[in-house]
């Protein structure tokens, strides 16, 4: 393994030049506000980001341009606000502010009128979002909204019935989407529904049992939740949800739910930890991370990686009132007010937080990965993972890396797109 390293490093070596100076001297997770804060609410033509208002932002979502997703809940701002990728001047409006209600017939989106928004999920040109009762669809290409469920008469029912027929009861929190399928939690009689996007049906497929999930899964309707505040979903079909016991998952291959995270004592820190061996708090909002094979849950004053290996923490859980600035902090060092959501793309950390009314973002993840185990003289040795050796510096300029190493901390870095990623000396390679 040894020899293997040193060949990639010295056949890399001329490639390291192309390694921006910040990226090789800045490996360490920082935070600073990328919008909000000002008073100026946001236009359909745009505001720049250190003007723009936000009030009370309980969701974000991301899409694959790079763009980010801010869901004003509260009144006179009920809007989702569309901030481009980091380096841009513009916050815009993209939907809500209007007095339009939605209905089946679309209506410009920036002419709608939205109702306590809370939650807010993208796929393709595709913006859901999560109204207290209703779920609207955005299409981003054509800035047209439409009411894509609730507004009926007919209660929810385990037996597929057209979405708009259907009166989602109030306190609807959060949403997730697939391109087949949108799902939603709502946190007043702790259910789960699922809206087929190809017939256009919605379905009661979770919670209202009796059973609270634990380690045997059981089946979803037989499931007792409590307080559902989140709701996501992985490439493979498996759903996460969030609710004051931790997380639940709903195998996709199995068809049950099961305890998966939190529901301990021990305090989340920057070192792995088992998933159910520690307290997550008042577990809010959850986000899928691809990229990063890792559920992301924005728990009031911090914020958790979870994966299949163990919990970090990713930013927060810092007493004061040393919150974000403009300028680069320390993430460790930086408290969160209070932040029900976050999302990760292109290997940095987004949170929203709904008191500062600001959009934050960190570099440098302490990502929950696979434990390295090494061999010596006969005997096995397991070393956690987690610390800050993750995206290094800030690497979202658009910088491209084609294949640079270099040589830290005893380890190889590899610049991979717009990543840094640390090759571990062990029986394969992890990204950090």
């Amino acid at each position: 393994m040894r020899s293997r390293l040193l060949a990639l490093f010295f056949a890399g070596l001329a490639l390291a030049l192309v390694v921006p100076t910040s990226a090789q001297a800045t490996l360490s997770s920082t935070v600073q506000i990328m919008a909000g804060g000002g008073s100026t609410p946001a236009t359909p033509s745009g505001v720049p980001v250190a003007s723009v208002q936000f009030n009370s932002p309980y969701g974000a979502a991301a899409d694959a341009s790079g763009n980010i997703y801010v869901v004003n809940c509260s009144n006179p701002l009920q809007t989702i606000d569309q901030v481009p990728s980091f380096g841009s001047t513009a916050v815009k409006r993209i939907a809500g502010g209007g007095v339009t209600v939605p209905s089946t017939t679309p209506v410009l989106a920036t002419d709608a009128a939205l109702f306590y928004p809370y939650g807010a999920s993208v796929v393709g040109s595709k913006l859901y979002i999560m109204n207290i009762q209703s779920l609207n669809v955005v299409d981003l290409t054509t800035g047209m909204l439409t009411l894509l469920a609730g507004g009926g008469a007919n209660p929810p029912s385990t037996t597929p019935q057209p979405a708009t027929s259907v009166a989602l009861p109030y306190g609807m929190d959060a949403v997730a989407a697939t391109a087949d399928a949108v799902y939603m939690a709502e946190n007043n009689t702790d259910l789960l529904y699922k809206v087929d996007l190809a017939t256009g049906d919605l379905t009661l497929f979770a919670g209202g049992g009796s059973t609270r999930p634990a380690k045997v899964g059981i089946a979803p309707l037989a499931a007792q939740f409590n307080n559902l505040k989140g709701v996501a979903v992985d490439p493979s079909g498996n759903l996460y949800f969030s609710d004051d016991y931790g997380i639940s998952k709903l195998n996709a291959a199995t068809g049950t739910v099961a305890h998966w995270a939190g529901g301990g004592s021990q305090l989340v820190t920057q070192a792995l930890s088992p998933r159910t061996s520690v307290n997550l708090g008042n577990t809010i909002g959850i986000s899928w991370d691809e990229a990063d094979s890792m559920l992301v849950v924005a728990s009031q004053d911090k914020i958790s990686g979870v994966s299949e290996f163990g919990v970090t923490l990713l930013a927060g859980l810092v007493g004061g009132a040393n919150f974000p600035t403009w300028t680069k902090q320390d993430t460790f060092s930086t408290a969160i007010n209070y932040t029900r959501s976050a999302v990760v793309l292109d290997g940095a950390l987004y949170y929203v937080d709904a008191n500062l009314n600001t959009l934050n973002v960190v570099d440098g993840l302490n990502l929950p990965v696979e434990p390295t185990t090494t061999t010596s003289a006969g005997s096995t040795t397991t070393t956690p993972q987690g610390g800050l050796a993750a995206t290094g510096g800030d690497l979202r300029g658009g910088a491209v890396f084609a294949g640079a190493l270099m040589l830290l901390g005893g380890a190889l870095w590899l610049g991979r797109g717009r990543r840094v990623v640390r090759m571990v000396p062990s029986s394969e390679n992890h990204d950090l």
